[in-house]
């Protein structure tokens, strides 16, 4: 994808999100290969720190899913009996 593109494909879609008050401001970044394109909108960019809240549980389980999936990563504990000993005492 060109940088050109890339800038065209985020104004489409990523703009409207800031124009129509659904986010407050985004960075973007695009990677293919060697080649980066990067932007933002609403006074956001490239250099913009953003506090990373929970995002990072996004992540980590996809991650976690992902190879479990390819048989690299076994969980520990069967799930849904921990799941049912913690609901059963909750409730």
């Amino acid at each position: 994808m060109t940088r050109r593109r890339a800038d065209v494909r985020a104004e489409a879609h990523l703009a409207p999100l800031v124009s129509r008050g659904e986010v407050p401001s985004l960075a973007w970044a695009v990677v293919r290969d060697e080649d980066t394109a990067v932007g933002g909108f609403g006074g956001a960019g490239p250099a913009t720190i953003f506090q990373v809240g929970s995002v990072t549980k996004v992540f980590t389980a996809l991650l976690l899913a992902d190879m479990a999936e390819g048989a690299r990563f076994t969980y520990p504990i069967r799930p849904r009996a921990t799941f049912r000993a913690r609901r059963s005492r909750a409730w």
